[in-house]
């Protein structure tokens, strides 16, 4: 099953109750897309994994300790000397999609306090670590210049911009009504695909899953639905958008 960011929402939270507070200790690059983020939190040590492969990116907390180059890579390098001692302010998710950010609070000489961030990006193979302050790319564990994309170019000295796409609808944030409005603008779409093509962070498992509570075919046209459909769908939404906002969920191995 392929992340999508409302799946994404309870570990981003779980990430940041675990790891707010907690200072940098040490950063490791086993290979090309992973990072090990070493942080000492009260009484007990843990490793963040942030890996973006194309195949299978992903961020959680690991048991493992991979086995790690004699020389650094550049990228690692950096790191080092801009996060290590800093501790982490915030791990936050950008709306519902899949975006998180990992904010450390860093001193400066004088005894300021300076906040940066490790924009951890995982949508596949377009999946990128990004080092930026003050809205600004440093560097990137990927960077991408013109030649690989023309929309948007990830560099050092570029302004950091999100993905497209951010016009969806979040449905954490917004009303059924805003919802229910986009949906019909999609009125010849199959209702799986139409759910995914309006919202934010919402991939085919969910979507499906959407339409199963609400006792609706995936294949059915938008077109086709009646008032009590899009009444069903409300409920259908509710029932697993409100266990996420009260974050009444259960870590569950499927």
């Amino acid at each position: 099953m392929s992340l999508d960011g409302f799946s994404l929402r309870p570990l981003v939270n779980e990430l940041n109750e675990k790891l707010a507070g907690g200072r940098i200790d040490r950063i490791f690059q086993p290979d090309k897309h992973t990072l090990i983020i070493i942080v000492r939190q009260f009484n007990e040590t843990l490793r963040l994994l942030v890996s973006v492969d194309a195949e299978h990116p992903r961020l959680h907390i690991t048991a493992d300790i991979p086995e790690n180059p004699a020389s650094p890579p550049a990228f690692c390098m950096l790191l080092r000397k801009h996060f290590e001692d800093g501790r982490i302010a915030a791990i936050t998710q950008h709306g519902l999609d899949r975006i998180v950010a990992l904010q450390v609070d860093v001193r400066k000489d004088r005894g300021t306090i300076v906040t940066k961030s490790l924009v951890i990006e995982l949508m596949g193979k377009h999946s990128n670590i990004i080092f930026v302050t003050d809205n600004l790319v440093v560097d990137a564990i990927k960077r991408v210049g013109f030649n690989i994309s023309r929309v948007r170019q990830v560099l050092p000295g570029k302004e950091y911009l999100y993905p497209p796409g951010q016009t969806k609808i979040d449905i954490l944030a917004e009303s059924f009504d805003t919802f229910s409005n986009a949906l019909r603008e999609t009125s010849t779409l199959p209702l799986h695909k139409a759910i995914v093509t309006v919202s934010m962070g919402l991939g085919p498992v969910t979507a499906k899953e959407i339409l199963w509570r609400a006792g609706l075919p995936k294949d059915m046209k938008v077109e086709a639905l009646d008032t009590k459909d899009f009444a069903a769908l409300s409920e259908s939404i509710e029932s697993i958008t409100k266990p996420l906002q009260e974050k009444a969920y259960i870590p569950t191995v499927v």
